[in-house]
């Protein structure tokens, strides 16, 4: 049975849209408490390990517990996101990133681009978001 989403938008309408939904610091109670409220299965990142397309790769297999033969690549991270996803299947996984402003631009587009595709894929099964927690004023915080 998947699980009834949330309303992102209506509950945290000052979180930018997009594949990775992005929060201020200064609203991140807030987001933790929609995620509690809601019951997502969370997963923590570290946005300023995430230098590279190889430091991202490995940060998110860190957090994911990814097995030892993960390849640090889209095609790996696909078999190993959907295992992952299949054990959590009942919850709603939230993917936070923080320090998201620290990643490598070109390795937070690919996060994106990611997230995107895997929501399309995985998101009957067990639905997912991925929010971004930066201090820039691209991140989102009630007025």
């Amino acid at each position: 049975m998947t699980p009834q989403l949330p309303s992102i938008r209506t509950e945290l309408p000052f979180a930018a849209s997009g594949p990775l939904h992005r929060v201020h610091v200064s609203a991140a109670p807030l987001l933790d408490a929609f995620l509690e409220r809601h019951g997502y299965a969370r997963v923590e990142v570290d946005g300023a390990r995430m230098c590279s397309r190889v430091a991202m790769h490995a940060e998110l297999a860190r957090a994911m517990d990814f097995p030892d033969w993960y390849g640090a690549n889209w095609d790996a991270f696909n078999d190993c996101f959907g295992g992952f996803l299949h054990e959590r299947r009942g919850s709603i996984v939230a993917v936070v990133v923080h320090h998201a402003e620290l990643m490598d631009p070109s390795s937070a587009l690919e996060l994106g681009v990611c997230a995107f595709g895997m929501e399309e894929r995985f998101l009957e099964a067990t639905p997912f978001h991925v929010f971004a927690i930066g201090t820039s004023t691209d991140y989102g915080r009630p007025d």
